[in-house]
């Protein structure tokens, strides 16, 4: 992900540039390695736990959730509770009794859900 906003940044710098003649040619191929990469870009596995390597958190937090969080909170969370490493599969029973649960509290008190 990083390598095609890198491409993108230098796509958008040379289309500025005066000289867009003789630029012409690497936008067309800049725009190429572009479209390469997101056709051939595809997740065949999780990324390791506690691992930042792919993860751009900076940019988690300004795109997609509009700096609600900081890029901080974003990788906490991530490591914390949502990587698929962390994830549990519950049985349809213990999923039911949870449903229920929520369900008798109004979808509210979590904590008291959790315990």
């Amino acid at each position: 992900m990083n390598r095609q906003n890198a491409l993108k940044k230098k796509s958008v710098e040379m289309s500025k540039s005066s000289a867009l003649g003789e630029n012409k040619e690497k936008l067309v191929n800049l725009g190429h390695d572009i479209e390469e990469l997101n056709n051939t870009y595809e997740i065949t596995e999780d990324p390791p736990l506690n691992s930042d390597e792919y993860i751009d958190w900076m940019r988690v937090s300004d795109v997609f959730l509009k700096d609600k969080h900081s890029a901080f909170e974003c990788k906490s969370i991530w490591h914390i509770y949502l990587h698929p490493h962390q994830q549990v599969q519950m049985d349809p029973s213990e999923n039911a009794k949870l449903k229920d649960l929520a369900k008798n509290l109004n979808y509210q008190n979590w904590d008291q859900i959790a315990h």
